[in-house]
């Protein structure tokens, strides 16, 4: 059996409008500054422009998951809370709702409705295909695997207002969380998001120990409303059975469960943009124990 597996980087070369990292990243920020009621709400924490200007200026990186671990260290490191287990539930749901939010939309556009699908390699050749990404919005027929769970884009109806997610379950208990609702739903189309399902985490936390949060009874995990359980997320085992695969779009950086996982295997084949210059291609070669080939991304057009 073919089996496929697609990171961020396939958006990358479908062109996807607005989806770069800098265009995400400068969302992100946005994104911020305008759900910061809510994390004023849960943390006593603000974020206005300068705030978030003074956050990321230094910042080399400028993916998501960085961007999320300076606002993450921002919270915990001027907080006036307790950092319970309770309080980093809240806070990395914050931060989901935040980052998915200036993931898929623009102020009030939704974002994936453009690319090139002249670009589109031949994915009918491929018996499995699983993705990092929780949308592919190439995949009408509903062929991926969400191995970070599915973000059900077509659920959100847009207006003229700009889109904010939030997280109902977790704000709910909190004393002014009626009227914060209210306020922002006079400048802005929110939706409830789901988030249990969805896989995300900050750059320095791994997404294993991410999914175990609140799971376990510990000294600084307390009685709340807003701790529920849901059913348990058991990262990767889709690829159990898996005993070959081809990935492409995706770096080798930030997920070593995954590296784990994919080391199990009898042989991987990793397209990588642009082989002969791209340090990616050292950094898949001293992580994959397995047998493996590195080939130049443009390869994949050709299968």
């Amino acid at each position: 059996m073919k089996n496929l597996l697609l990171g961020n980087g396939i958006n990358m070369h479908l062109g996807v409008t607005n989806m770069s990292v800098t265009d995400i990243a400068a969302r992100f920020k946005k994104c911020l500054i305008i759900s910061s009621p809510f994390y004023e709400l849960l943390f006593g924490i603000a974020f206005t422009e300068k705030i978030c200007n003074d956050i990321f200026q230094a910042s080399e990186k400028l993916g998501i998951e960085s961007l999320a671990n300076s606002a993450h260290s921002y919270v915990i490191k001027n907080t006036p809370q307790k950092i319970t287990l309770n309080f980093r539930m809240r806070l990395l749901d914050a931060l989901i709702c935040t980052a998915l939010t200036a993931i898929f939309f623009n102020d009030s556009e939704k974002i994936g409705m453009n690319f090139n699908k002249n670009k589109l390699p031949n994915l009918n050749c491929y018996d499995n295909i699983f993705t990092l990404n929780y949308v592919e919005f190439w995949d009408t027929n509903n062929h991926c695997i969400f191995l970070h769970g599915k973000f059900n884009l077509d659920s959100i109806i847009t207006n003229s207002y700009p889109v904010l997610l939030y997280s109902h379950e977790r704000y709910c208990g909190f004393e002014g969380y009626d009227s914060v609702v209210k306020k922002l739903s006079t400048s802005y189309n929110t939706h409830f998001l789901d988030s249990w399902n969805i896989v995300f985490s900050p750059e320095f936390l791994e997404k294993s120990e991410m999914i175990t949060l609140g799971r376990y009874p510990s000294e600084n995990l307390y009685p709340a409303e807003d701790l529920f359980l849901h059913k348990q997320i058991k990262l990767y085992e889709e690829l159990n059975p898996i005993k070959s695969i081809e990935i492409f779009g995706m770096s080798p950086y930030g997920d070593n469960s995954l590296i784990e996982k994919l080391n199990r295997m009898n042989h991987i084949t990793v397209y990588v943009y642009d082989k002969d210059n791209n340090p990616e291609t050292t950094e898949w070669n001293n992580l994959l124990k397995c047998p493996h080939i590195i080939k130049d991304s443009t390869e994949i057009m050709n299968i």
